[in-house]
């Protein structure tokens, strides 16, 4: 193992696959521990610790940090945010070098007071509501500010932005803004988004489902969700997850497709978030206008079919 220094200018960006030896000009020394570093690489960063803390004269107060767990300290090193990027130097990753534009990379911005950023799949299915998220792909970053996130957020996920432009790319790099709950007023900034992370399954109508059934909810191939109503029978639950399996099947999906099973009551942010409007009991009649047209033994299939002659890529339902 070799102790490498990082430039300034990649100070806040830590690889998940690497561990990190820290020197605070107070002579706080921390180690930060990536989520996916290895056993020989945390023993590394320890023992550099220690040979640090030798070397000043053992003054230094020394800190452990874990990804996702940091302390107040470390955070506020970084004024603008920190980053977790993918892979590490072992991998054959390099650290940011200024004015390179060859990126392509999907952030999930979180945190109101110490940002951080998670370098997370590029889908759509990586989106929730109540977060910033930053499409960076060189030349250009979009920022996407889900509707429920607040203007606190929304800000912090600016700067962020903009730090990237400045220290990554020089200041050349056109910075965009998303606002969620108004999509159509950004169609350059969609066309970007939809281009580089395809196209998204248009969301259902009203929900909940009815309570008295079973669904599979077919995500566009990517994923399989299997919603189980809470007055549906024991047999129907049973099968659910069965005629999932059956589905997949039939449609020649990989085995490998994730299925997700929903409980009434206690669904997944990512599952509402496919319906144009949630609301709770009483306050909806099912799906709306949604053609089901049969069963599959007593579990409801519902599944989303995209037109691909229509840019709008309008969702159309039906049985399994």
């Amino acid at each position: 193992m070799e102790l490498v220094q990082i430039p300034e200018k990649s100070f806040g960006n830590f690889y998940e696959g690497d561990c990190y030896v820290l020197l605070s000009l107070s002579y706080d020394i921390h180690y930060w521990i990536g989520s996916q570093s290895s056993q020989d690489e945390q023993g590394a960063a320890a023992v550099y610790t220690i040979q640090l803390d030798e070397f000043l004269g053992s003054t230094p107060v020394q800190h452990r940090e874990v990804q996702n767990h940091e302390s107040d300290t470390f955070r506020g090193y970084f004024k603008q945010g920190i980053i977790y990027k993918k892979g590490g130097i072992a991998t054959g990753m390099r650290h940011t070098e200024t004015n390179t534009y060859d990126v392509k990379r999907l952030l999930h911005v979180k945190g109101k007071k110490r940002v951080i950023a998670t370098e997370v799949e590029m889908s759509w299915s990586s989106f929730n509501l109540g977060d910033v998220f930053l499409l960076d792909i060189g030349k250009t970053i979009v920022q996407w500010n889900g509707p429920k996130s607040n203007r606190k957020e929304k800000l912090k996920g600016m700067m962020l932005a903009k730090d990237i432009r400045d220290r990554e790319r020089g200041g050349r790099a056109e910075v965009r803004v998303v606002e969620g709950d108004a999509e159509s007023n950004s169609p350059q900034s969609m066309e970007i988004l939809n281009e580089t992370l395809g196209e998204r399954t248009s969301k259902l109508a009203d929900g909940p489902p009815d309570e008295t059934d079973c669904y599979l909810l077919d995500q566009g191939g990517t994923k399989i969700f299997v919603w189980k109503g809470k007055k549906s029978n024991k047999t129907e639950k049973q099968a659910a997850m069965a005629r999932a399996l059956e589905f997949i099947k039939s449609k020649n999906y990989p085995i490998t497709t994730n299925v997700e099973t929903v409980n009434d009551g206690a669904e997944s942010a990512l599952f509402k978030q496919l319906f144009q409007k949630w609301t709770v009991k009483d306050q909806t009649q099912g799906l709306g206008k949604v053609n089901t047209r049969g069963k599959v033994g007593t579990c409801l299939c519902l599944y989303i079919h995209r037109h691909t002659t229509s840019k709008k890529g309008n969702a159309n339902f039906s049985g399994c």
